[in-house]
């Protein structure tokens, strides 16, 4: 089951990408939300989950990928899909 704090923490960030999109647009600033697709265990995380869930190289150039994309994709929420960047609805 996921949890309430998750979704609304996901919602938070959509919203927050798409307003602070409309707000950038006139400076031609696109701004994007990349989803990593599943769960980051980061450095703070414990021994025990770091052997389980993938670290920060899970991402891995989707950065490079999202700083390419044109100003129609901002305040858009982006994740991988065989290789590629996609708008995630």
């Amino acid at each position: 089951m996921t949890s309430c704090a998750y979704v609304v923490s996901k919602d938070a960030i959509r919203t927050f990408s798409r307003y602070v999109a409309e707000e950038e647009r006139p400076y031609g600033v696109c701004v994007v939300a990349i989803s990593p697709g599943a769960s980051i265990a980061t450095e703070e995380a414990s021994e025990e989950i770091r052997k389980r869930v993938p670290g920060p190289e899970f991402v891995g150039n989707r950065y490079v990928l999202a700083s390419k994309v044109g100003m129609e994709m901002s305040g858009s929420l982006l994740t991988m899909k065989n290789g590629q960047l996609v708008v995630q609805s």
